[in-house]
């Protein structure tokens, strides 16, 4: 029994053959093999195991004995890429002709799903769709904060606004900065969609809650609205009693007009967030505001 993961299971009921293949034995496979005058469900099985290992002698060895490259819809093709193989898929695409858009560009999916950069890139180079299956390739990327796939997939066209830009979201949920901060540049174009500045702005409220200061200075140095929904973001640190971050906040201006942020402070037992509004709303001082954020310190030296 040999697990071809992530496919599941492959049992060859040829022993002596799987144990010439893990030990990458040409001579003992070819051996084995002439026990076989045709194509047999073993051939098959076995063919699939020297991709995991990824030999290519062995590979190219049992596909002229009849192994199937095209077989299951492009099995061959989606394994070889799922373990990094990049001869192997180079093979499979350019010498057997496997279509790298079967079931929605499983291939490159399996590719960005276990970071198989090179691999990546190699498939996108022979025309992969970044775009495939809603941006599935993107979305994983981000979703495991691979910054380098990410930026590679967004160099081949895809949509960094998809799901209306629910990307930048969930890379701030992850607190991924160095993920933002692509995002945030690779998405601040000329005309951005609706969706884009709403997604900054909720953005900042989901990093000021967790108290997440660098990712909320990247929001803010991007054009994230301090204001937004009547200071929102403000808001969230007094659930949380998040006192630097409601000091950022209210460095860039932040307010809390009505004393509906402070009286929340109080309800929730936020005392540091619950003084510092205090002290802001009593002070008469200009100055007052640059013991909220080093940075201002800095600006008047």
């Amino acid at each position: 029994m040999f697990l071809v993961w992530p496919f599941g299971e492959k049992e060859l009921e040829d022993t002596e053959l799987e144990d010439a293949i893990l030990r990458s034995d040409r001579e003992g496979v070819a051996r084995t093999l002439n026990r076989y005058p045709a194509y047999t469900d073993v051939i098959q099985t076995a063919f699939l195991i020297a991709i995991a290992i990824g030999n290519k002698e062995i590979v190219t060895m049992l596909i002229h004995k009849g192994a199937d490259v095209r077989a299951n819809t492009e099995e061959a093709l989606s394994l070889a890429a799922a373990y990094g193989h990049v001869d192997l898929v180079r093979l499979f695409v350019v010498e057997y002709g496997c279509d790298i858009h079967a079931v929605e560009d499983d291939p490159l999916n399996m590719a960005v799903l276990y970071k198989h950069t090179n691999v990546a890139h190699l498939l996108l180079i022979y025309g992969a769709n970044a775009q495939a299956n809603n941006n599935a390739a993107l979305k994983r990327a981000v979703d495991t904060g691979n910054v380098y796939l990410a930026t590679l997939l967004l160099d081949y066209d895809a949509d960094i606004h998809v799901d209306d830009d629910r990307l930048l979201l969930t890379a701030v949920l992850h607190n991924f900065i160095a993920m933002t901060e692509l995002l945030l540049t690779r998405g601040s174009t000329d005309h951005p969609p609706p969706s884009w500045q709403q997604k900054k702005n909720e953005s900042l409220w989901h990093a000021a809650y967790e108290g997440h200061l660098t990712i909320m200075q990247v929001l803010l140095d991007h054009g994230a609205d301090v204001h937004a929904e009547n200071d929102r973001a403000l808001y969230e640190t007094a659930r949380q009693d998040e006192v630097q971050a409601a000091r950022l906040l209210l460095s860039y201006g932040a307010t809390d007009r009505d004393g509906r942020i402070l009286r929340k402070a109080i309800r929730k037992g936020s005392h540091g967030v619950a003084n510092l509004l205090r002290f802001v709303k009593q002070s008469v001082l200009p100055h007052s505001l640059s013991i909220l954020h080093p940075s201002l310190n800095r600006k008047r030296e």
